[in-house]
């Protein structure tokens, strides 16, 4: 059994332990330039222990910030955000070309509705100058807009009859787009903005 003096020996040591381990948090605060540092009485064997945004590897003190991976991971989705935006605008942008070369309107009827998985297409039937087209929409609702036999007024392209809308799908297309990009680009932001406190936390320790 353990008598008085080895409990005090070993009250000591630990007490020793604890010295050394606050003088290792003072040169981590005070010493650390972003490169990693060789402390000789750290033991050796993988990573052991983690102070302050900082880790052993071995008896290497490195970095362990959390807050580059957050500004990372928001850079990342910003840049996906920016970059479906952009793509919203150049789509509509050409969408509204095509609609303002459609100058000229004809009535057409619903002749019938493709179904595409569950979605459907309405079919146009329409004359130009006594030429008959039947052209399918360029997209699909579910439930279906029209029901067959619906008349719907018909933009064409005078050089190009089968140039042709019936509703601009350009609100629905920036929608959706708009409404992902900036989604992306929000989401991004939070992570950046937790990187950012979390960097400024750190430093402040």
């Amino acid at each position: 059994m353990k008598n008085e003096v080895d409990y005090q020996e070993e009250y000591e040591r630990y007490a020793e332990a604890d010295a050394r381990e606050a003088e290792l948090h003072q040169q981590l605060h005070t010493e650390y330039d972003g490169a990693p540092h060789i402390y000789p009485n750290q033991p050796a064997g993988g990573i052991n222990n983690h102070i302050y945004g900082y880790a052993y590897v071995g008896n290497r003190v490195v970095s362990n910030d959390a807050s580059l991976v957050f500004k990372i991971i928001g850079g990342i989705f910003m840049g996906i955000g920016v970059l479906i935006l952009l793509i919203g605008f150049i789509v509509t942008y050409f969408m509204e070309q095509s609609y303002d070369s459609c100058t000229e309107t004809t009535t057409a009827v619903v002749t019938r509705n493709i179904i595409n998985d569950d979605t459907y297409t309405p079919v146009f039937a329409y004359t130009v100058d006594g030429k008959e087209y039947e052209r399918r929409s360029s997209y699909s609702t579910n439930p279906p807009e029209y029901e067959v036999g619906d008349e719907v007024e018909l933009h064409y392209e005078p050089g190009d009859p089968e140039n042709f809308y019936v509703d601009k799908a350009t609100n629905l297309v920036r929608g959706i787009l708009y409404g992902i990009g900036g989604f992306f680009f929000l989401f991004g932001f939070v992570f950046l903005i937790i990187g950012i406190k979390a960097k400024r936390e750190r430093q402040a320790l």
